[in-house]
């Protein structure tokens, strides 16, 4: 549950969280299990926490479900107010970082969310053993023919999804 920034300043050892469930907003194999702490520094709030789970993807070559473990270890830095971090003295943040509401408060799971979600791939592959796409172009023999094209024409099932929009 998300905590206010107002409670987690006083609690001078921060908040601790353990982690072993599903995360509403991201579909896991396996419930993620990790732990997160923040601790209240009157002008920034200081989250570390790491975590696991197991997400299915879809390959991008072949189609076929696999599963992709994930992980982070993170420590971050959120800005506490309404003003940018000064550039002079003892700024404890360089460069760009996320801003906090003051009278807000902070969400653990949605924070988990994003680390995890920044550990996912960019490009989904199944791995060396991939067969890669049934068929390289129209003009191979297909695993699929392809029942709305004309003159018996067939064409790569993996535009399949892109037909139906029409």
């Amino acid at each position: 549950q998300p905590i206010s920034l107002q409670q987690l300043r006083l609690m001078p050892l921060g908040c601790h969280w353990q982690v072993y469930q599903h995360l509403p907003s991201l579909t896991s194999l396996t419930p993620v299990r990790g732990a997160i702490t923040a601790l209240h520094g009157g002008s920034v709030l200081e989250v570390s926490g790491a975590a696991h789970t197991i997400i299915t993807l879809c390959c991008d070559r072949c189609l076929r479900h696999y599963n992709q473990p994930i992980a982070f270890e993170e420590r971050e830095p959120l800005w506490i107010g309404v003003d940018e971090p000064s550039e002079a003295g003892d700024d404890p943040l360089h460069g760009p970082c996320e801003r906090l509401d003051p009278q807000g408060s902070f969400d653990p799971a949605h924070w988990l969310f994003e680390q995890l979600s920044l550990q996912w791939p960019v490009r989904n592959h199944c791995g060396p053993e991939c067969p890669g796409p049934a068929t390289w172009s129209t003009n191979d023999t297909p695993a699929v023919p392809d029942a709305s094209a004309q003159d018996g024409a067939v064409t790569d099932p993996r535009w399949a999804r892109l037909r139906e929009l029409r």
